[in-house]
């Protein structure tokens, strides 16, 4: 399943801009991937107290915003999804941008991570995938 993995500064999460940020970064994963990976997107918001946040060797004094996609591996691969990475940047930072507006862009940083058939597991289970795995990329 496409995890999305979001720190940010604190002062930027409210009732409203989480439930926007969810919905954005879902919409921008489910964009890209296909809309079957829509209801397995799993977004995690962190806060972060500004003073715990250094920038530049110095408490941040602007928004900082860390996002990372965490998908199958082989969603990198040019025949399941073409220029994936380039494009789920561009669809991440897009969506952080409706959620929390153009101010956030400057120290908005994205990581895309394939992670490869057996280095993850749900329910205890190692989860594996091949090329007769059902689903496209989850």
């Amino acid at each position: 399943m496409p995890h999305v993995t979001v720190h940010l500064c604190e002062d930027l999460l409210d009732d409203d801009s989480s439930r926007a940020i969810i919905h954005h970064l879902t919409e921008a994963v489910a964009g890209v991937a296909g809309g079957w990976a829509r209801p397995l997107v799993v977004v995690e918001l962190f806060g972060v107290p500004r003073a715990h946040w250094g920038l530049g060797g110095t408490p941040a004094v602007e928004h900082v915003a860390n996002v990372t996609l965490a998908v199958r591996d082989r969603a990198f691969d040019d025949s399941v999804i073409p220029d994936a990475a380039a494009r789920f940047i561009a669809a991440i930072t897009d969506g952080m941008l409706a959620a929390l507006g153009e101010g956030i862009r400057k120290n908005l940083n994205v990581l895309t991570l394939g992670v490869p058939s057996g280095r993850s597991g749900v329910g205890g289970e190692v989860a594996t995938w091949d090329s007769t795995t059902p689903s496209p990329v989850p």
